[in-house]
């Protein structure tokens, strides 16, 4: 799939992410009822055609020229997406809730650092293979710090859970592949 194909499929996924998100607390409160300790949860369509894990971060800091200042966002959320028909086989998309700068996005986790690559709001790695590499990097930490600026030149730094991360990537995985 080429690069438009690819953004094609990201920008469809980043708009079934921002639906989901009104019924994100729903989510939640089916974990809760399970007693599942996890900060991550699963989407799955009805059909196997979509299924993604997603995440709120736990933390949020913005800095500018050095300082930190309060920030007003949309809801910021982290997602691994799942479209078997469209070729998506684990797709990270991070939603930062306000219009990033041109810089690439600065990614730490488990001590490895990568990049994600802006659209307005949205954020990806910049291919299938990056994508591998950091879900690989995320199933072995404890969180993923995502270091951004917006198009303000406001430093915003999201911080994200991963506990319950590899379960949730699993389940989705499994949810969308028919099994």
């Amino acid at each position: 799939m080429g690069t438009d194909g690819m953004k094609i499929v990201k920008l469809q996924a980043a708009v079934a992410a921002v639906a989901l998100m009104a019924g994100f607390p729903a989510l939640a409160q089916d974990a809760a009822e399970e007693e599942v300790e996890t900060d991550w949860y699963v989407y799955a369509a009805d059909d196997g055609s979509e299924c993604f894990a997603i995440s709120s971060p736990t933390g949020a800091s913005y800095f500018r020229e050095g300082e930190e200042v309060s920030a007003n966002t949309d809801p910021p959320y982290l997602t691994v997406v799942y479209r078997p028909a469209e070729g998506a086989e684990g797709q990270v998309a991070y939603h930062g809730g306000f219009p990033f700068g041109d810089e690439p996005i600065e990614v730490t986790v488990g001590g490895e650092e990568h990049e994600l690559f802006t659209e307005e709001t949205w954020a990806w790695p910049a291919n299938p293979e990056a994508d591998a590499e950091l879900i690989s990097s995320m199933r072995d930490a404890d969180e993923i710090e995502l270091s951004s600026f917006s198009s303000r030149d406001t430093n915003v730094v999201h911080t994200f859970s991963l506990e319950g991360f590899p379960a949730a990537v699993d389940e989705a995985e499994r949810r969308c592949s028919g099994d």
